[in-house]
């Protein structure tokens, strides 16, 4: 739980810092929040899928941070250097909140995942991602996958 709460306070504060200075839509709805978010978060998988490390590099801002369940986290540098083996991948229902230039995500995800040669629950996992909007592109910043390893 402390794992958790700490992710989730790291992400809330990745999204008010970058909230400043840009421009938020007061007429967007959840629905397109919600499509948006998933929209970016297929991409991030099918990335992760096929191992494109060259999307991946223009996708994840500077700054990414990932959190795994097991305590084991990554910069953009190590994830891209060091990406998971991803064979397949279904996602839950994505929810979506955008604001100020920023965008969050929730969602499950059923997972044929495997991390340093270790495999993980399927699932369905719960996730969170975190994105910026940076001269009209979405960035991912902060990834966080609660999945355990097997046992």
């Amino acid at each position: 739980m402390k794992k958790l709460l700490a992710v989730l306070t790291a992400s809330t504060t990745a999204v008010a810092l970058a909230a400043c200075g840009s421009s938020w839509d007061d007429n967007a709805t959840p629905a397109q929040a919600d499509a948006l978010a998933k929209t970016q978060v297929e991409r991030l998988f099918n990335d992760v899928l096929k191992h494109n490390t060259s999307d991946l590099q223009e996708f994840l801002a500077p700054n990414f941070q990932l959190m795994r369940s097991n305590g084991t986290g990554a910069d953009k540098k190590q994830y891209i250097g060091d990406l998971p083996t991803l064979k397949s991948f279904s996602l839950g229902p994505v929810h979506g909140l955008e604001y100020n230039g920023t965008l969050s995500a929730t969602y499950t995800a059923n997972t044929d995942l495997t991390v340093d040669g270790e495999p993980y629950s399927q699932g369905p996992n719960p996730v969170l991602s975190v994105f910026v909007k940076r001269e009209g592109q979405w960035r991912l910043v902060g990834h966080g996958y609660f999945a355990a390893p097997k046992n």
